[in-house]
């Protein structure tokens, strides 16, 4: 599986924007490792992906993508990943699920790409797509 995901970056098929890898590089795991020998992987935040991360985050709803998840670890990447989907017309792949309510403090970003109308998967469903079989 890694040897596809590998293919999917080397050929330019999946891209992240720079706010992804910074928050790797605080999980100082295998994956940043993994992530430190692409560099090419990561997509650096042009005006307009800030400018689409701005209409994102004018939305209060969309806001609360933003949240802290402890008092020094901020977690921004995601309205990052989203505007880069959108400016790059990319399907976002990400670990969430759809959230069926609102909550106080809390969006998912299955929620904002349907507001956006975003193509979302999860990993499984990506690689269902893809026809990989392991």
């Amino acid at each position: 599986m890694w040897k596809d995901i590998e293919l999917l970056a080397d050929n330019g098929s999946l891209i992240a924007p720079d706010e992804v890898f910074e928050e790797l590089k605080r999980g100082g795991d295998d994956l940043y490792d993994w992530a430190c020998k692409r560099p090419h992987l990561f997509i650096p935040p042009d005006i307009d992906i800030q400018s689409t991360v701005s209409t994102i985050l004018a939305n209060p709803e969309h806001a609360k993508l933003l949240f802290t998840k402890n008092a020094t670890n901020l977690v921004i990447a995601d309205p990052f990943v989203i505007a880069t989907a959108k400016v790059h017309f990319c399907t976002v792949v990400s670990g969430e699920n759809f959230q069926q309510s609102v909550s106080p403090n809390k969006t998912k970003i299955p929620n904002v790409c349907a507001d956006l109308n975003i193509p979302h998967v999860s990993f499984l469903e990506l690689i269902r797509e893809l026809g990989w079989v392991y």
